[in-house]
């Protein structure tokens, strides 16, 4: 497998969302489905607060400037999921950084089978979907 490849921000300007990213990579970014059967480079969509609830991790009161300790709380719950020292304390001082570590805890969760998927695949594939684990 490959490594990862960071888009930067003058590569995205004027570019938006899978589309922009594809351009960046030089190749087609297309959402993901199964993961079990997905193209090297692929995308979910996912929402941090539906990660959180699914997860039965606190999901609100973190977003003000001054909820560190909520923000502190949520990383310590990820932190038992998934290796944080590389962003620590900055996830606790930046409701951003933190929504984007529980973004990655969602794919984890996709990639390890534990997503709940669609009841409809074809109306999640023109109107869209969010994955997040299953809760428990």
């Amino acid at each position: 497998m490959g490594r990862p490849h960071l888009a930067s921000q003058d590569q995205l300007r004027g570019r938006r969302g899978l589309a922009g990213i594809g351009a960046a990579l030089g190749a087609d970014v297309p959402l993901a489905w199964d993961p079990g059967r997905r193209p090297p480079v692929s995308a979910i969509e996912v929402y941090p607060a539906a990660t959180l609830v699914a997860r039965g991790f606190r999901a609100g009161g973190y977003k003000k400037p001054d909820q560190i300790e909520a923000r502190r709380e949520i990383l310590a719950s990820v932190a038992a999921e998934l290796d944080v020292a590389a962003v620590g304390e900055r996830a606790v001082g930046s409701d951003h950084l933190l929504d984007s570590v529980v973004c990655v805890l969602a794919g984890k969760d996709f990639l390890e089978g534990r997503g709940v998927g669609p009841a409809e695949r074809g109306v999640a594939e023109r109107e869209g979907w969010i994955w997040a684990g299953r809760g428990g």
